[in-house]
C-alpha cells in the first residue's frame, strides 16, 4: 500500500512539472545563468530579453550582444543590463522624480541622463578590441527634438566621445571617434520626427563602413576609415544626454543594445521583427 502511494506521489510530481533533481532554478543541464537571489545590479532570474517565450514574440539576435536594456523595471532608479553578460552593465536615472516608468518604457519629459551605476568599461574594452560594432535603440521621439541630441554614446561631453548615435531636428547621425583623429560622421538625412515608435542601428565594420537603418530598411552608408584603437575605455555609456547635460533627448526610451560587431542588414531586420 505504501509502495503503490510514493508511486502515485510520483506520479503526481512529474505531471505537475515540479523539479525532482534538488537544484533550484537550474536549466535543462543543470546550469544556472543567474544567482539564485540576485544581486542589486542584476536583473531577477528570467527577467532578460532573451529568456525563450514559448514562439510568442520572434527571437532577437543574441550574438555578440554586450549590453541589453529592455526597460521593464516598472519603477525606481537603476535600469538592469539583461544581456547575461558578467560583469552586467546597469545604469541609473540622474534625476529620478523627472523620469516617468511606463508599461515597458521609461519617458524623459524633461533633460535627464542615463549614466552607469559602476562603470561601462567592459563594454567599451570589448568593442576597442573588436574594433566593429552595432548600437540599437527603440525610441519614441518627442514632436520636437532638442538639437544635437544624444540618443546613446560613450563620452564625457557633447564634443569628447568615442561614439556617438544623435539626432538633431532633421537627420540621425553616428559620431565615431577613429585613430584619424576628429570624430567622423555618417548621417541618414530628412528624418520626420513624430511621436512615433522607431527602431534605429548605427554600424560599423573593420573596415570602417558605417551605416544607418530606421525601421529595418538602410538609410545611409558611409565609409569611416582609421580604427578604434585610440578609444578611452573611461569614457561612460550614456543614453538621452552626455554627463556634461549638453546633449539631452526627450522622448520614451523602449530598448537599447550594444554588440561588439557590426549587424548584417538581415539581422537588422529580424531585430526590427521582434520589436522592442
Amino acid at each position: 500500500m505504501r509502495q503503490g502511494l510514493l508511486v502515485l506521489l510520483a506520479v503526481f510530481a512529474v505531471g505537475c512539472g515540479l523539479e525532482t533533481g534538488g537544484q533550484l532554478g537550474g536549466g535543462p543541464n543543470g546550469d544556472q545563468k543567474y544567482e539564485t537571489v540576485p544581486s542589486p545590479t542584476e536583473p531577477p532570474p528570467g527577467q532578460g530579453s532573451n529568456v525563450d517565450t514559448g514562439g510568442q514574440k520572434s527571437p532577437r539576435v543574441s550574438a555578440g550582444v554586450l549590453a541589453l536594456y529592455n526597460f521593464n523595471e516598472g519603477s525606481g532608479s537603476e535600469v538592469f543590463d539583461t544581456s547575461g553578460r558578467i560583469p552586467s552593465t546597469p545604469l541609473k536615472i540622474v534625476k529620478p522624480p523627472s523620469a516617468n516608468w511606463e508599461s515597458g518604457f521609461l519617458r524623459l519629459k524633461t533633460p535627464n541622463a542615463l549614466v552607469p551605476s559602476n562603470d561601462s568599461v567592459g563594454v567599451i574594452t570589448a568593442i576597442k578590441a573588436s574594433n566593429t560594432f552595432t548600437v540599437e535603440a527603440w525610441v519614441t521621439p518627442a514632436s520636437t527634438t532638442t538639437l544635437l541630441s544624444r540618443l546613446v554614446g560613450a563620452g564625457p561631453s557633447g564634443i569628447f566621445a568615442n561614439f556617438t548615435l544623435g539626432a538633431d531636428d532633421t537627420s540621425l547621425y553616428l559620431a565615431t571617434r577613429t585613430s584619424l583623429g576628429d570624430p567622423q560622421t555618417v548621417s541618414a538625412l530628412s528624418i520626420v520626427f513624430t511621436a512615433k515608435l522607431m527602431h534605429v542601428v548605427a554600424t560599423r565594420d573593420s573596415d570602417g563602413l558605417s551605416k544607418i537603418y530606421v525601421d529595418g530598411a538602410e538609410r545611409s552608408k558611409v565609409m569611416l576609415p582609421g580604427n578604434l584603437s585610440t578609444w578611452d575605455t573611461s569614457y561612460p555609456l550614456t543614453i538621452a544626454n552626455a554627463p556634461s547635460n549638453d546633449r539631452p533627448w526627450l522622448g520614451d526610451i523602449h530598448l537599447v543594445a550594444l554588440y561588439d560587431r557590426s549587424l548584417s542588414a538581415d539581422e537588422v531586420k529580424q531585430n526590427f521583427t521582434a520589436g522592442p
